[in-house]
């Protein structure tokens, strides 16, 4: 399992299999009762990963890892139904999976798994038209990604991002504002 979110009073949960089989999104209106609403990676076998949700204009949003196309993230405005909104790692095969999601200030986060440059950040207002606020891992492409959801966060006003780095280090980074 890789996240929780409750949207419109349900229970969504995201799962990945360490096995390599497509990626999987579950619905619970009560917490005890699971139905399926994909485990056919959202109709690609190669999505076989999936990072975190955020809920933003009245949708939900979930990103996942695609070795073949580069990382996607997908969006439901009722729960069951879903429907691309960022289909090739934001034009980079390297970006394999969109990570971590964050609303602040009226704007979509999205942040990158990237092991050749280092992570990317995108944000967007309407999340069909995207721009990039960082391309290089804050200048050390060891800074790959951030490992789902639990490394960045909104606090005081500002972004706060934790780094996955096997080579430095992790690092932490905040946004000035």
């Amino acid at each position: 399992m890789t996240g929780f979110a409750v949207y419109k009073g349900a229970l969504y949960a995201a799962i990945e299999s360490s096995s390599g089989e497509p990626a999987q999104v579950w619905r619970s209106t009560n917490g005890n009762d699971w139905t399926t609403v994909t485990a056919d990676g959202f109709a690609d076998p190669n999505n076989i990963s999936t990072g975190g949700f955020a809920k933003f204009g009245g949708y939900l949003y979930l990103g996942t890892r695609n070795d073949t196309t580069g990382g996607q993230l997908w969006r439901t405005k009722d729960g069951i139904h879903w429907e691309p909104v960022v289909s090739n790692g934001f034009g980079s095969l390297s970006n394999v999976k969109v990570e971590s999601l964050l609303v602040y200030d009226d704007l979509l986060y999205a942040v990158t798994f990237n092991e050749q440059s280092g992570l990317q950040i995108w944000r967007s207002a309407d999340a069909m038209s995207w721009e990039p606020i960082i391309t290089n891992g804050f200048g050390n492409s060891h800074n790959f990604s951030t490992l789902w959801n639990n490394a960045l966060i909104e606090y005081q006003q500002q972004i706060l991002i934790g780094t996955w780095n096997n080579v430095d280090g992790g690092e932490l980074w905040m946004s000035t504002p």
